[in-house]
């Protein structure tokens, strides 16, 4: 969700999607960042060629 952002960017639609999350709402994110994954989602689920290989 972050790609072609720029640093004040990034921190607003950060902030938009924790506004999200605080308030019990669902959202759907697809990104290879680990780091964005783990501060915006409560459950993830890894999927390779198509299939869900996890979920944590």
């Amino acid at each position: 969700p972050f790609n072609g952002l720029d640093k004040d960017g990034v921190k607003e639609m950060r902030e938009y999607l924790l506004s999200y999350k605080e308030q019990d709402k669902t959202i759907l994110i697809c990104s290879h960042s680990a780091e964005d994954i783990s501060v915006l989602c409560d459950t993830v689920h890894e999927m390779d060629k198509g299939v869900i290989e996890g979920v944590r």
